[in-house]
């Protein structure tokens, strides 16, 4: 049987369609699809336009949430909610990294990478899955 960890990995250890929310700078929340993809750390990687409105948001209120897992009502069987606190990433070596990963997203030049870390992610309290 797998683990909890595992079960979560299976759902994003991969690029996968995500929902993103941030907060805007009047305390609204702003959501957009986005295809990050996790580490054996369950660290979120993703790229995006240093310029972009959701790099600005982050910056200011780097709380973020995320759910995935969902594509049909067909196929819905689970999902997850992911709660955490993102980081921008400009640095050479990180973009490296992260390149290394999912090398055709990290090549433009102008993307940069967001962590996406929560914080203890398998207490249950910063993921949460839903399903078998």
């Amino acid at each position: 049987m797998a683990t909890l960890k595992e079960k979560i990995l299976a759902k994003i250890s991969q690029p996968t369609l995500m929902a993103l929310a941030t907060i805007t700078e009047d305390s609204k929340p702003w959501v957009r699809y986005v295809t990050p993809m996790a580490d054996e750390n369950l660290t979120l990687w993703m790229a995006t336009f240093i310029g972009s409105r959701k790099v600005a948001q982050i910056r200011k209120k780097p709380e973020v949430h995320l759910t995935v897992g969902v594509t049909t009502m067909e196929t819905a069987e689970s999902y997850l909610q992911i709660q955490g606190r993102a980081e921008i990433l400009t640095d050479e070596k990180t973009k490296k990294l992260s390149g290394s990963t999912s090398s055709r997203i990290y090549s433009q030049a102008r993307m940069i990478p967001i962590t996406l870390c929560a914080r203890s992610p398998l207490t249950g309290s910063n993921i949460t899955r839903w399903g078998p």
